[in-house]
């Protein structure tokens, strides 16, 4: 950007066109390990959540059936209904303004004193963390069963319209 501001780059297309293959890219691979010691190990494909029922960290204590809205920046939070049930990778303090919309939180991330229990916990909200890979097998809309009180993450048939 400083170099097109200071005259270097008259056609910015191409390099944009490869920072974004680089972003999807780098999107597309998989979570680095949530820890190691010493050197990284060699990153093995993605075990990601599949099914219908997922197992994680009771994070804050609560049961919530909801529709999901994944989402992937706190920028994203003006889509986020009140009800729904957040699903992210990891809650930090930017994300605290919408637990006071969201029902129910899910992240991939985090542990019982993750900024995102405890936050979940002083605001009444259930969490559930540490699901790896919850943020692919959901999608926006789906409907699920959030028990922050065992830990554990149900999708549900959709209703039935009425």
């Amino acid at each position: 950007l400083e170099g097109w501001l200071g005259g270097e780059h008259a056609e910015l297309r191409g390099l944009v066109a490869t920072r974004r293959a680089q972003v999807l890219r780098d999107a597309a691979r998989p979570d680095p390990p949530t820890m190691f010691v010493g050197s990284p190990p060699s990153t093995p494909p993605p075990t990601l959540a599949t099914g219908d029922r997922w197992q994680g960290v009771a994070a804050a204590g609560g049961v919530v059936t909801g529709v999901v809205r994944v989402l992937r920046t706190p920028e994203e939070g003006a889509e986020l209904r009140p009800g729904e049930v957040l699903v992210t990778s990891v809650a930090d303090v930017g994300w605290t303004p919408l637990f006071l919309v969201a029902a129910a939180v899910v992240t991939e991330l985090g542990g019982a004193l993750s900024h995102a229990a405890l936050v979940a916990r002083e605001y009444g909200v259930p969490t559930v963390a540490n699901i790896q890979g919850i943020t692919r097998a959901l999608r926006t809309g789906d409907r699920v069963r959030v028990d922050g009180d065992r830990g554990i993450v149900e999708r549900l048939a959709p209703e039935c319209p009425t």
